[in-house]
C-alpha cells in the first residue's frame, strides 16, 4: 500500500512519455526538412567555398597620376596581390617580377584620379593588369589581381 502523500508512477507510463517525445521530435524533424527543401525547388542547395589558387605580393608602386593641371599632383599608392593558377607559375614569376612592376607603373601613370574613384573602374583596372600581367608571363597563370592597398592623395 502507498503512503499518504506519495505519488505513484507506473513504470510502463514513465516509458510510454519518453517514446512520444522521441517520436514527437523526429517527426516534428522531419516535417521541417520537408518543408524547407520544397521551400528552395525542391532540392538544397549547398554554397561551395571556391578554391583560390597560390597568390603572390607584389611590391608596392606609388606613381604620379596623370592630371590635365600639372600644379594639382595626385599620387596612387597600390599594392598588388596576383592568384596564379599553380605553384608553377610562382617558380617563372622571380624573372618576370622587374617587368611586370614596370608594367603596373605604365598602365597607372595613364589614369587620373577621377577614372579611379569608384568601385567598377577599380575592378575595370584590376582586368586590364591581368591581362596585361598575362600577355607579359608564358602560359597566361594570373587568375586574378585584387588590390589590398589602394590609396590616392
Amino acid at each position: 500500500m502507498a503512503e499518504k502523500g506519495k505519488i505513484v508512477v507506473d513504470a510502463k507510463f514513465v516509458i510510454f512519455l519518453i517514446a512520444l517525445v522521441i517520436i514527437a521530435t523526429s517527426g516534428s524533424a522531419l516535417l521541417t526538412n520537408r518543408l524547407f527543401a520544397n521551400s528552395a525547388g525542391g532540392l538544397v542547395q549547398v554554397k561551395t567555398i571556391p578554391e583560390f589558387g597560390p597568390r603572390v605580393e607584389l611590391d608596392t608602386v606609388v606613381v604620379n597620376l596623370f592630371s590635365e593641371n600639372s600644379r594639382a599632383s595626385r599620387y596612387l599608392r597600390v599594392k598588388i596581390v596576383m592568384e596564379l593558377k599553380d605553384d608553377k607559375a610562382i617558380k617563372e614569376l622571380d624573372k618576370f617580377k622587374p617587368i611586370l612592376q614596370d608594367k603596373i607603373i605604365s598602365i597607372l601613370r595613364d589614369k587620373s584620379a577621377e577614372e579611379l574613384n569608384g568601385g567598377d573602374s577599380q575592378v575595370k583596372l584590376s582586368q586590364e593588369i591581368r591581362s596585361a600581367f598575362n600577355n607579359i608571363l608564358p602560359g597566361a597563370p594570373v587568375i586574378s589581381i585584387y588590390f589590398v592597398e589602394f590609396i590616392i592623395s
